[in-house]
């Protein structure tokens, strides 16, 4: 905590910046530039257990005759280049190329591969939609214009697969 940026601590202090943020800057500031490195061994024993849980939970919803379904829910730094601005004023690292990478869409739809779990992206519609008004300011949470978007999206998405009806 000593190393941590006065500014950075005040904003913590007065309880402005989220406790799981000032967790990233102390113990992981590269942490949203790891995760955009596929082939990064950081990511691969974590990509290998969440298939294992993703296989675990969809044989459950088979042996209950229920649907699985994973709804995305997109970061903010992926959202819009405003968010790395205060990312990196926090100290932490970030890429440029994080508001127009694919990897968080794709990656799941890579362990997911016919495996018969449904996916609803979210990413293109808050890239659509949102620009520095789908969340909270220092803190990651997604405020209500944001749970509109993906309620909205959940929504088309059952009716798509006539599971809703109007």
């Amino acid at each position: 905590y000593l190393g941590v940026a006065d500014p950075v601590k005040e904003k913590f202090v007065s309880g402005r910046l989220s406790p799981g943020l000032l967790w990233l800057v102390l113990n992981a500031p590269d942490h949203y530039v790891r995760i955009l490195q596929p082939d990064n061994p950081y990511l691969s024993p974590a990509y290998d257990r969440l298939k294992h849980i993703l296989t675990d939970i969809q044989t459950l919803a088979q042996r209950n005759d229920a649907e699985f379904i994973i709804v995305d829910i997109p970061h903010e730094s992926y959202v819009d280049p405003y968010y790395l601005t205060i990312m990196r004023d926090l100290g932490l690292q970030t890429s440029d190329t994080t508001p127009t990478s694919a990897l968080p869409v794709t990656s799941i739809q890579s362990l997911i591969e016919n495996t018969g779990v449904g996916f609803i992206p979210n990413l293109d519609v808050f890239r659509r939609e949102c620009r520095k008004d789908c969340y909270f300011p220092l803190d990651t949470h997604m405020n209500a214009k944001a749970h509109q978007l993906i309620a909205q999206n959940v929504a088309d998405y059952f009716k798509r697969l006539e599971i809703l009806s109007r």
